[in-house]
């Protein structure tokens, strides 16, 4: 027959193979806390890529429009031109 020392021997060995309710509840808990950590970590890299992105578009667009500027002045530039060719010289 078992006894109640021998019921505490197995108490004690099983608690060293097997997870208590406990023993799970902390383990998810401390898995749930990394996982905070990991998304904290991964939108703040996320957010500094997105704002780098965000101020290159900016950046590209003002380059953009800085070239139609340039060639809203060439297309004048070359219609005044042709103008003056066009006019006979006065001597």
């Amino acid at each position: 027959m078992i006894t109640d020392k021998d019921v505490q021997k197995l108490l004690i060995a099983f608690s060293n193979i097997f997870s208590t309710k406990d023993d799970l509840k902390e383990l998810w808990q401390k898995i749930d806390d990394q996982m905070v950590d990991f998304r904290n970590d991964t939108n703040d890299r996320v957010d500094a890529v997105y704002k780098e992105l965000i101020a290159k578009r900016d950046e590209q667009s003002m380059h953009t429009h800085s070239h139609m500027r340039q060639d809203d002045k060439l297309q004048d530039h070359d219609l005044r031109i042709g103008r003056l060719e066009s006019k006979p010289l006065a001597r």
